[in-house]
Formats: structure tokens, C-alpha cells, sequence
């Protein structure tokens, strides 16, 4: 499949390659075995979507016990109407690269893979900002057998209205303090603090830099969230993947504060567990679980969660909350 140049480039990017800017470029060409794919023997020339269906390791990896032929990943995604969401960029990745593919007019997609991979480090990524939705790592069923994956229907949530684009490294305008609030929730960045965009959002100028926050309804969250969690809320929150770090000490993780109106129910000064999905590329935590990453309280009038003090979140993925027991 012929991409978009820059969805092209994301993808080449993403598994460790360079881009270049010649629109004309397909994106697999001479046959090379697939779209930045390290698939099986053969490859179809033209747009590299080569590969005999097979599995063949990828170049220096020895897989491991639990590891699993996948030759393709199938899905859709639909946005919270049902509607299909077309043309939108989808990628496989984990520690080897990113395999690509766009939906189509039902949107659906169908990911050439072709190694062997342990399922639990990869995850699905809808590059859907430039679309007015949310990003998000879709996590694979750990006890999917292949060949053929099938990741049934995803839903994509759309962003609610903008807030103010926030101060961010590319503006070369310091680490002020800054804070941004969008729908129930707000970020607190103290002073300096930078904050380091993910390189689709710098892309997007302005767009790419406002904070957006958005509660997944009761009736989705199952579909993002391990229900035994005992999550009373989930929170999509951008610019995703942006990781913070302090200006003095460049590469420094720094922690950021979020709070969120409480619309839960939970009483007043209810302690609390805050829960982050891990990132494909920032932060330490295991892509696309939930992990927990700070703890802290709903106010003493009932009317915020808040983050306790010296508590935070290092980058910005998705948050969920739950009671303490």
C-alpha cells in the first residue's frame, strides 16, 4: 500500500530508519520484503508488500517459548457512533519497528507482520491526531494463538473542544509555569519544567500543543481498561506521549500534577490510586497496561481528585482512577 508521505515517514521513523522527502518514493520499493516490514523470503517488488505469509525471525532475534507466528493483524475502527474511521494510519509496533497499514472505507485494516513476537510487548497505535482523535495503545490478547490476529472493532474517541496550546520545548520560550484545563481535568506544570512533544504533535504547530482531556463513558471503558482494576474513571488525555523534563538537567524525568473535577461519586477525602497506560515511546512502564503511578485523594469539599503532593506523572498517556481499599 502506497502511504501518504507523511505517514510514510512516521512509519520508517518509528522502525528505526531514515526518511526522505520525495513524495514519489513508494515506500517498500525494490521488492525489499514489505512496508519497513522484515517479513518472510520473497518480496513482490514495486510497493514492498512482499512476504510469502510465513514467519522468519527478525534479523539478530531469537524468539523465545511463548513467542507466536503472526503473519497479519486484522481489525476497524469506528469512532463512538459506529461510524467507520477511514484513511487513518494503524501500526503495529514494539521492539523490533512498526508495521503499517490505513483503513479503508469501512475502516478496516489488515497489518502484514510475518515474525515471530511475544504478543505482550506489542500493541496497535491509531496515528490519529491530525484526524481530531484521540491517540491510544491497543493491547494484544496475551493468549491469541495466530497466525492471524483479529483485534475485532476499536473505537476511536474524538477530541472535545481545544483548550490554550501549552509552552513547549520547540518554542524555545523557557519552562514557565503553566497550567491547562480541559473538561474535567487540568495539568499542572511548574516552572522548570519542559515539556517534549511527541514529533506528530510538533507537526500540528498549535493543535499539537493544547491540552485535551476527555472521561471515556461508563459504557466504553471495558474496552480500554482491565475491568479488576476497580477504575471509577478513565481519562484520554493529550498532547499523548509527551514526557517531561526539567530545564536544568535536560533528560531529567520531572513530574507533572493533573487533577479532575469528581464526578465519581466518591466521597470527600477518599484516598485514591491513579493508573497510567504505559508508552511505546517514553516512560519505562510496559506499553499499553495500566500501571499505577501516583496516589492522592478526592478534596476535602468533594469537588476534585487531586494528585498527592510530590506525586505525578512523568508524560502524558491515559489515566485512570480508582478507590483505595
Amino acid at each position: 500500500m502506497r502511504l501518504p508521505l507523511f505517514a510514510a515517514c512516521l512509519t520508517i521513523a518509528l522502525a528505526g530508519y531514515a526518511c526522505g522527502d520525495d513524495a514519489s518514493e513508494p515506500t517498500g520499493s525494490g521488492g525489499a520484503g514489505g512496508t519497513t516490514s522484515t517479513t518472510s523470503a520473497g518480496g513482490s517488488g514495486g510497493n514492498g508488500t512482499g512476504g510469502s505469509g510465513g514467519c522468519a525471525p527478525q534479523p539478530g532475534v531469537d524468539p523465545g517459548p511463548d513467542w507466536i507466528c503472526v503473519t497479519d493483524v486484522t481489525g476497524e475502527v469506528v469512532d463512538e457512533s459506529g461510524s467507520p474511521v477511514t484513511d487513518v494510519l494503524m501500526t503495529v509496533c514494539g521492539p523490533g519497528g512498526c508495521e503499517p497499514d490505513t483503513t479503508d472505507a469501512a475502516g478496516a485494516f489488515d497489518i502484514e507482520v510475518g515474525f515471530p513476537l511475544l504478543l505482550s510487548d506489542w500493541s496497535l497505535i491509531p496515528h490519529s491526531r491530525e484526524y481530531g482523535y484521540f491517540v491510544n495503545y491497543y493491547p494484544f490478547d496475551p493468549t491469541a494463538t495466530g497466525p492471524s490476529v483479529d483485534l475485532g472493532s476499536l473505537t476511536l474517541l474524538s477530541y472535545p473542544a481545544a483548550s490554550d496550546a501549552l509552552v513547549v520545548k520547540t518554542d524555545d520560550m523557557g519552562a514557565p509555569a503553566q497550567a491547562a484545563t480541559n473538561g474535567e481535568a487540568t495539568i499542572d506544570i511548574p516552572a522548570g519544567v519542559r515539556v517534549n512533544l511527541d514529533f506528530e504533535d510538533v507537526a500540528l504547530g498549535d493543535d499539537g500543543k493544547r491540552f485535551f482531556a476527555k472521561k471515556v463513558d461508563a459504557g466504553l471503558q471495558d474496552e480500554f481498561i482491565d475491568p479488576s482494576l476497580g477504575a471509577v474513571a478513565l481519562y484520554a488525555l493529550a498532547p499523548f506521549d509527551a514526557a517531561f523534563d526539567l530545564e536544568s538537567a535536560p533528560g531529567t524525568a520531572a513530574k507533572v500534577q493533573l487533577s479532575f473535577d469528581n464526578t465519581t461519586g466518591l466521597a470527600a477525602n477518599t484516598p485514591v490510586q491513579f493508573y497510567q497506560q504505559g508508552s511505546f515511546i517514553v516512560g519505562s512502564l510496559q506499553t499499553a497496561l495500566y500501571h499505577p503511578v501516583a496516589t492522592g485523594r478526592v478534596s476535602t469539599n468533594g469537588m476534585t481528585i487531586e494528585m498527592d503532593p510530590g506525586e505525578g506523572v512523568e508524560f502524558l498517556t491515559w489515566v485512570a482512577i480508582a478507590p483505595m481499599n
